[in-house]
């Protein structure tokens, strides 16, 4: 869907040497406009680990914004997404119910018309 709509998607490295993952991670989080989470399989001990990344970020970037952040909630349902919808997590897209095409939708919306591309 994201490159339907005029995106560069970008995956992280998830396999290989650790500190070599690092490296194309943090390059990745230098150069992006925007980020874009999947929170599915995961737990919550990774999601602390993304968000604490997520953080960091802004040392990769020499201050550069974000255009946008989003945190899209897939299956299986935990407590720990529960207290993310109840909390009502900024950029937080709630797939738990099936895919939220049209969440995904304005969400990308957005961040066209912060600027992210043109």
């Amino acid at each position: 869907m994201c490159k339907q709509l005029g995106y560069e998607v970008a995956l992280p490295a998830f396999e290989g040497d650790a500190s070599q993952v690092r490296k194309t991670n943090q390059q990745l989080l230098a150069s992006c406009d925007s980020v874009f989470v999947f929170y599915g399989a995961g737990d919550e001990a990774w999601k602390r680990t993304i968000d604490s990344e997520l953080k960091k970020m802004a040392g990769y970037r020499g201050g550069k914004p974000l255009t946008a952040r989003c945190i899209y909630l897939a299956e299986p349902r935990t407590s720990d997404k529960e207290d993310l919808i109840d909390m009502e997590e900024p950029g937080l897209i709630d797939g738990l119910g099936g895919f939220a095409e049209e969440a995904v939708a304005k969400s990308m919306q957005a961040v066209t018309a912060a600027g992210a591309i043109s």
